[in-house]
């Protein structure tokens, strides 16, 4: 049970239109305190399955890495990871795996490779923004030498490369300590009662979550393992449970005894 003084926060009204009540409208980052050890244990969650290495690896070698990830990032834009997986193993069949292959490669072929993905001839040319970015910075080597600001604002200046696909490569391709806000992000936070949060700017929300979430004492390491924890937790549990059509009776944050931790049912 969380020593936290209910009743002097206002009603709260989410996207649903459920009324939260003074006696849930705990602040959120007290929220999300109370969240994370009840998903823990719901989902099974250890720092082994969504620590750094939780992002679903395909074909890549390790000193690959981090171009897996762009590549993945791109692709997952706009369709589901199983559409992906398909798509990265054609990269594979056809040879396409690095940033100078893509470069290289016709482009009809590497449309062809990432039809799976969806909006194949979109994501194809940021592919190519994308390795011609990578080359000319002198590869994962040049990048990962790059502070978390110069590399950041990098990656942002690629079209292509929008903040969320920007968070996700600094976070599990260079392990640079950045919370990652998507969809599910934002569900989990409107469901809980905060309908105004889930509607600030990426980078405001990904700076709260990030203040309220990580020690700035930690090692930077305890950092980004930290992020890459909430986010795996996240998606898996908007996958099982806070779905678009939510199974709010089977949810852990419902069926908690501590604490009605979402209202959302």
């Amino acid at each position: 049970m969380l020593a936290v003084q209910l009743g002097a926060f206002p009603n709260r009204i989410n996207a649903t239109g459920v009324v939260i009540t003074m006696q849930q409208a705990l602040p959120l980052a007290v929220l999300l305190a109370a969240i994370k050890p009840v998903l823990a244990a719901a989902l099974g969650a250890s720092k082994q399955s969504f620590g750094v290495d939780w992002w679903p690896q395909q074909w890549a070698q390790a000193e690959e890495r981090a171009f897996e990830i762009a590549v993945g990032a791109v692709l997952t834009q706009n369709t589901r990871w199983e559409n992906v997986q398909m798509a990265l193993s054609q990269l594979e069949k056809a040879g396409i795996i690095n940033a100078s292959q893509v470069w290289e490669s016709p482009l009809s072929a590497l449309q062809a490779a990432i039809r799976p993905a969806g909006f194949y001839r979109i994501k194809a040319g940021y592919l190519k923004n994308t390795a011609r970015f990578w080359l000319d910075s002198g590869g994962q080597a040049g990048l990962a030498a790059q502070s978390d600001e110069d590399l950041q604002r990098g990656l942002s200046a690629v079209k292509g490369l929008g903040v969320e696909s920007v968070a996700d490569i600094l976070l599990y391709g260079f392990a640079r300590p950045v919370w990652v806000v998507d969809a599910y992000t934002r569900r989990l936070i409107d469901r809980l009662g905060f309908p105004e949060e889930a509607r600030w700017s990426y980078h405001k929300l990904a700076e709260f979550l990030f203040k309220a979430t990580i020690n700035p004492h930690w090692t930077p390491l305890q950092q980004v393992e930290q992020c890459a924890y909430w986010h795996g937790l996240i998606v898996a549990h908007a996958k099982r449970y806070c779905r678009k059509k939510p199974l709010c009776r089977q949810c852990p944050l419902h069926a908690s005894r501590d604490l009605p931790i979402c209202p959302s049912v």
